[in-house]
């Protein structure tokens, strides 16, 4: 009887799967995920390559199987930097920082963006890479407080660059007359030492239109100068006059 009672629950579990489609523990792990909700906001999540696994935790979503987690890290953080997505690379204190080495066979980077609803709140993303695998952890954290750092002010440093030569900054010319220096908001940390962000600019083309000559970043009591590798994502410091 006992047997009989057995054989009829293992039959109804059996059926109940079938008719509900259960999952193993592979199936569980292997979900896609388009978007990852942070409180009541949601991001663009990282794109799931073929072939490769995706396991999710609350918060926590753990890529495995990828050709070169490195590059999947660096297409993220490019595309959630982009006007679209309008994330802002950071350090793990929420100050806006470079972008890291994504060749590196490890390493982590941070995306802050604000919340819409909240603005005294960021969301984070959290994207750490190694060998084969990605793990983005999101969370919501406090706005960090600016606070004003003495130093330079924008003009202040806009006018220590038209002092130099442009053979300082490794530009062509006889003078910075014939270049336009314009000076972004907020602070770049290098070598832990916090910078003004510029750009230099030339106009003196047909059209009259500025044309990109370089990115600097200045240490806000002047002292260091240092320059943007566009190709390669990285800064050296320049030997000031």
């Amino acid at each position: 009887m006992i047997a009989k009672q057995r054989a009829i629950a293992c039959l109804l579990i059996l059926t109940a799967c079938i008719l509900t489609g259960c999952k193993s523990g592979d199936d569980q792990a292997n979900v896609e995920v388009g978007s990852y909700q942070i409180g009541t906001e949601s991001v663009a999540a990282m794109e799931q390559e073929k072939g490769s696994q995706l396991a999710t935790e609350e918060a926590v979503y753990t890529y495995t199987e990828l050709e070169d987690a490195g590059s999947s890290a660096k297409a993220y953080a490019e595309s959630m930097t982009s006007e679209e997505n309008g994330f802002k690379v950071v350090d793990e204190k929420y100050a806006e920082a470079q972008i890291p080495d994504f060749s590196a066979p490890e390493g982590t980077v941070y995306l802050s963006k604000d919340t819409e609803s909240d603005e005294t709140k960021i969301l984070v993303l959290k994207v750490e890479w190694s060998e084969g695998q990605c793990v983005v952890t999101t969370d919501m954290a406090d706005k960090p407080v600016e606070t004003e750092l003495e130093g330079l002010t924008h003009t202040e440093a806009a006018d220590f660059i038209n002092r130099l030569s442009p053979k300082t900054l490794e530009l062509d010319g006889q003078s910075m007359e014939e270049y336009n220096v314009y000076v972004a908001d907020g602070l770049t940390l290098v070598n832990d030492n916090p910078c003004l962000r510029l750009e230099v600019q030339k106009n003196d083309n047909p059209e009259g239109t500025n044309e990109y000559q370089g990115t600097y970043f200045l240490s806000r009591d002047g002292l260091q100068l240092y320059k943007l590798d566009p190709e390669n994502d990285t800064v050296y410091e320049l030997t000031l006059d």
